[in-house]
């Protein structure tokens, strides 16, 4: 999972879930009680 900010040339962040497997769906979800923290989901 690659994680790209605006205007950047490249990847701010790169996530390997699962052991490196394919990943087919990522969203994205800010925690309820902590508005600061996003929870990244993977399938």
């Amino acid at each position: 999972v690659k994680i790209w900010g605006e205007r950047k040339s490249g990847p701010i962040a790169v996530l390997k879930p699962h052991d490196g497997q394919p990943v087919n769906s990522v969203t994205f979800s800010v925690a309820p009680e902590r508005p600061d923290h996003i929870v990244l989901c993977t399938s």
